[in-house]
C-alpha cells in the first residue's frame, strides 16, 4: 500500500458537461406549490411572504446530498439507475428483478434551470455506489468536489486497476471547469469511509498557499466502516488534483485531545464533528467526549485541532464570513439554534427552528446548512399523523424564519426509511438566500420507479425549495 503521507496524484477524465444558469430563488415554482409560513425569531407571526415548491428530479435516490453552485446550478447525488441483476451495475439488461439497493449504480441529477429539468451525469464517466457519498461546492470558486465509495462496474475507465477493489480507498473527484474534465484521486487506507465531508476556505495566516485561483480544501473521513477507527483529514492546495494527509482529528481508544482524559472521543457514521472553514482560514469543529461538548479550532490547515473551551451541547457547527458561529442541537422534538460572536465564549438564547405546525412531533433525520451571514437553514423529517414522515425546511430570511413542508403535510413524504440505504437527508443555501433540501420519498407513480417495481422500499428524489 502506498504511504499515506505521499501526495496523491489525480487522473484527468472527460465526462458530461455541467452548464448553468443564474439562481432561481424567485422564479415560478416548477413543481408543486407549498404553503410557506413565516415567524420572527421570537416565534411571533412575521409579515414576510415566503414561498415553497416541491420538485421531483425523476430519478431514484437513497442517502441523498444536494449542493447549489454559485451560478445557481443544482447538483443532487445520488441519481440512481437499476440496469443489472439485483440492482447492481453488473450484467446490464439481464432478466429478473432489479430492486434498488445500496450498490445501485448512481451519478448526479443536475439542473441548470431552477429545477424545471434534470439530466443524468456520471462523474468521470463512471457509475458509482450510491450510498455514503459526499459532495461540496466551494462558494468562492465554484469548484465541485465529490467523494465516492467505489465504482460499481469494474474495470472502470480512468482509475488504476489496483485502486478499484471494493472498499480500501477513498475516491476523491473534482471538476474545475463545470464538469468538462474530472480528476480522480484514490486515498488508500479507508474501508468504506461512511458519510465523510469536505470543507474549503481561504489560507490561514502563515499557512501554505494554494495555486493561483484555488482555495484550500479539506476532506475528512473515518477509516473503517462500523468500527470507525480514526477520523483523518487530508488537504489539497491545487483544487483536488493532489491531496496530502494532514492529521487524525478524532480517534477510537486513546483520545487525540488531552481534555478528554480517559474518555473516548465519540464519533460514528452520522455525527456532525467535521471542520467548517471560517473567513480567516481557521477550521472550527466540535469534539464530544466524557459527556461534554468542546469547541476546537485549527489554524494550521488541519495539522492540529486544539480544544478552546467547553460549549453548550450541539450536534452541528458552522461559521459564517464574519466569524459568527452557528450551533444546532436536536433536543427532544426541537432543533435549537445558538449563535456566538466571540469564538464560543458566550452564546445567544436558543431558537427552535422546527416549523410551528410541526412542533411536538418526533424529529427524525435532519441536516443543517449555512451560506452568508444569517443565512442558516435546516431540513428535517417529523412524524406524520397516522405514520411515516413529513419533510420540511426552515430557512432564515432577514428577521424571519420561513418554513414549508412537502405536500403541505397533507400526505406522507416517506412511509419508512430503509436502514443502510436511507440514512440521511441534506440541504444547501443558495446564493440568493433560499434553501434547497433533498429528501427521499415513496415512489408512487414516478416512471423511474417502474425499474425497481419488485422493491416496495424503492425511493424517489424529492426536492423542497423554500425562500
Amino acid at each position: 500500500m502506498r504511504s499515506r503521507t505521499a501526495l496523491l496524484v489525480a487522473l484527468p477524465v472527460l465526462a458530461g458537461l455541467l452548464t448553468a444558469l443564474p439562481a432561481q430563488g424567485s422564479a415560478p415554482c416548477s413543481g408543486s406549490r407549498e404553503t410557506a409560513h413565516a415567524v420572527s425569531f421570537d416565534g411571533t407571526p412575521s409579515s414576510y411572504r415566503g414561498a415553497g415548491c416541491t420538485i421531483e428530479t425523476g430519478f431514484l435516490t437513497g442517502e441523498t446530498h444536494l449542493r447549489v453552485e454559485p451560478d445557481g446550478t443544482l447538483v443532487q447525488q445520488p441519481a440512481q439507475t437499476v440496469p443489472g441483476v439485483a440492482g447492481t451495475g453488473f450484467v446490464p439488461g439481464a432478466p429478473g428483478p432489479k430492486p434498488q439497493t445500496q450498490i445501485t449504480p448512481a451519478g448526479f441529477a443536475v439542473s441548470r434551470d431552477g429545477g424545471k429539468s434534470f439530466r443524468y451525469v456520471e462523474p468521470a464517466g463512471v457509475q458509482w455506489v450510491a450510498s455514503d457519498g459526499a459532495i461540496h461546492v466551494d462558494a468562492a470558486t465554484g469548484r465541485l468536489y465529490y467523494y465516492a465509495l467505489s465504482p460499481v462496474v469494474v474495470p472502470a475507465t480512468g482509475i488504476p486497476v489496483e485502486d478499484q477493489a471494493p472498499a480500501g480507498y477513498a475516491h476523491l473527484l473534482t471538476s474545475d471547469d463545470g464538469g468538462h474534465t474530472w480528476f480522480n484521486t484514490q486515498a488508500p487506507g479507508y474501508v468504506e469511509s461512511e458519510n465523510p465531508r469536505f470543507t474549503s476556505g481561504p489560507t490561514p495566516r502563515g499557512g501554505d498557499q494554494p495555486v493561483p485561483g484555488e482555495r484550500v480544501a479539506y476532506w475528512c473521513g473515518n477509516t473503517v466502516l462500523f468500527a470507525y477507527g480514526n477520523r483523518d483529514c487530508w488537504r489539497t492546495l491545487d483544487g483536488g488534483h493532489t491531496w496530502g494527509f494532514r492529521s487524525t482529528m478524532l480517534r477510537r481508544g486513546v483520545p487525540v485531545h488531552a481534555q478528554c482524559g480517559g474518555s473516548e472521543e465519540v464519533f460514528n457514521a452520522s455525527d456532525g464533528d467535521y471542520p467548517s472553514a471560517g473567513p480567516d482560514g481557521a477550521l472550527w469543529t466540535l469534539v464530544h467526549c466524557g459527556g461534554q461538548t468542546y469547541l476546537a479550532r485549527s489554524t494550521d490547515e488541519a495539522l492540529t485541532f486544539p480544544i478552546l473551551r467547553k460549549v453548550p451541547a450541539a450536534d452541528e457547527l458552522r461559521v459564517d464570513s464574519r466569524g459568527k458561529l452557528y450551533a444546532v442541537s436536536l433536543t427532544g422534538t426541537k432543533l435549537l439554534l445558538r449563535t456566538s460572536r466571540d469564538a464560543g465564549r458566550t452564546w445567544s438564547t436558543a431558537i427552535d427552528l422546527v416549523a410551528p405546525a410541526r412542533r411536538g412531533a418526533a424529529v427524525g433525520q435532519w441536516a443543517m446548512a449555512l451560506r452568508g451571514p444569517g443565512q442558516v437553514a435546516v431540513a428535517y423529517l417529523t412524524g406524520h399523523r397516522g405514520g411515516g414522515y413529513d419533510g420540511s425546511v426552515t430557512v432564515a430570511r432577514g428577521s424571519a424564519l420561513v418554513s414549508a413542508t412537502v405536500h403541505d403535510g397533507r400526505s406522507v413524504l416517506v412511509t419508512a426509511p430503509q436502514q443502510a440505504k436511507d440514512d440521511y437527508i441534506d440541504l444547501d443555501v443558495a446564493p440568493d438566500g433560499s434553501a434547497w433540501a433533498s429528501f427521499y420519498g415513496d415512489c408512487g407513480k414516478l416512471a423511474a420507479c417502474a425499474a425497481s417495481s419488485p422493491n416496495p422500499m424503492a425511493k424517489a428524489a424529492v426536492l423542497l425549495h423554500v425562500g
